[in-house]
């Protein structure tokens, strides 16, 4: 042995053979400690556009009832569809004068993120819309993302709830046949020789006109209207002072129209009644060679429904005129929606009401401006607005898709109908 120090050839090949198992399990570490990044990158771009399929949807139901089904998900489940280049309706960018808005290559970081990413989306009613249960109102929707590509294979599945109603609502009459009485109303009771049935629904209801003709909010409502339109004619248009004296104008309006149609439901039966029931002398001597006092009644009824029916279009041109092209700018998207979505109410109820000849047109006249307007705006309006004009054919094919509508359908056309009829044919006697 001699006093030399060093490494042997052993010992370098020890250190190397450490030197590698070191380095080996540090770069499989790092390896796998990368694979955990991009696995957790994935689930959160998942998550991320998991939100905007879901408010994708919710605004899809809410523009339109029928959303679901014409998007083909109702109560079934959409074929995997790669979300680039255009190939999924939820992330198809909105139409311009050179082609579609796509996620594309060039769309860096945000294309190698997804591209590899397959979606399917289904929608299920929880229960048959015709049981009236709570539950047929609410869909249970479904998105789910696979993927498999270069990072591997996994799949991420969410889960919304959507409110769509599918029962029709309850209508909630106003009570304006109140229990007590005046001198006029004991007259009408008393008419000598009269019928006491036919005698008391007439006294409904010239009970119930008189209560809704001199109430404040009739009397308030129409001078509202003066002041609102004064004002309004002294703004500049545009203008955002202009924008919101037409939104409380409509809103005045509206509610007149709400309260008329209130005012209708609670006092048809006595006076579908009474016109099923009248005839010459059955009214007593107080009303026998005295037409004018049974016919003041019927003025004021028909008075109050074509206050509904005015309402209903001022109501209408006033919303109207805050989703044209120069006033919407001055609401959000959501306001619009709003305003548009009850336009179109407006535009359905007129289309049921026996004198407004002309709804069905007026209302698909509407939709093809709307189509114009949801251009380089929103798809669902315009997906909206085609499934409305392809199942807009006739008054009953809007009719029968719309339970509240098929419910004023049945007071108008197969009750009101015949009692203004009535009217009429008595006005003209006299």
């Amino acid at each position: 042995m001699t006093g030399r120090s060093g490494f042997s050839l052993v010992e370098i090949m020890i250190g190397i053979l450490i030197l590698a198992v070191t380095l080996g399990s540090f770069i499989t570490g790092i390896r796998s400690a990368r694979r955990e990044v991009e696995v957790s990158d994935k689930h959160i771009s998942v998550l991320l556009c998991s939100q905007k399929v879901i408010e994708d949807l919710m605004e899809e139901i809410w523009l339109n009832p029928f959303g679901f089904q014409t998007l083909g998900i109702e109560n079934s489940t959409m074929s995997p569809t790669p979300i680039t280049q255009g190939q999924s309706v939820f992330f198809t960018g909105l139409e311009t004068g050179s082609g579609r808005n796509v996620i594309g290559p060039e769309m860096k970081p945000l294309y190698h993120q997804i591209d590899d990413l397959e979606l399917t989306v289904s929608a299920e009613r929880q229960a048959p819309v015709g049981d009236n249960r709570l539950e047929s109102n609410l869909y249970l929707g479904n998105i789910c993302f696979t993927w498999n590509g270069r990072r591997g294979q996994g799949d991420g599945q969410v889960e919304a709830i959507f409110f769509s109603p599918g029962t029709p609502k309850k209508f909630t009459a106003g009570t304006y046949v109140t229990s007590g009485s005046d001198a006029s109303y004991t007259a009408i009771l008393g008419s000598p020789g009269g019928k006491p049935k036919v005698l008391r629904n007439l006294g409904d209801v010239y009970r119930a006109c008189r209560a809704f003709m001199t109430s404040d909010f009739f009397s308030r409502s129409f001078v509202e209207v003066k002041r609102l339109k004064k004002l309004s004619r002294n703004c500049a248009f545009p203008g955002r002072t202009l924008y919101n004296y037409h939104y409380k104008l409509a809103g005045t309006w509206y509610e007149m129209a709400r309260r008329s149609l209130n005012f209708l439901i609670s006092t048809e039966p006595a006076i579908s009644a009474f016109a099923g029931e009248y005839f010459p002398g059955s009214l007593g001597s107080d009303f026998e060679g005295r037409p004018t006092k049974l016919n003041a009644i019927l003025r004021d009824f028909r008075l109050i429904y074509e206050t509904l029916v005015s309402s209903l279009l001022q109501a209408r041109a006033n919303y109207q005129f805050l989703v044209t092209p120069d006033m919407a700018k001055y609401k959000g998207i959501r306001m619009q929606y709003h305003l548009i979505a009850r336009v179109m109410d407006l535009y359905r109820v007129l289309i049921v009401t026996p004198t407004h000849r002309y709804g069905l047109a007026e209302y698909r006249h509407f939709l093809e401006q709307l189509d114009r307007f949801g251009e380089g705006r929103c798809p669902a309006l315009r997906r909206m607005v085609a499934y409305e004009l392809d199942n807009s054919d006739t008054v009953d094919d809007v009719v029968e898709r719309l339970p509240n509508l098929k419910q004023l359908d049945t007071l108008f056309a197969r009750k009101m109908r015949s009692v203004l009829g009535f009217i009429r044919n008595r006005l003209a006697e006299d």
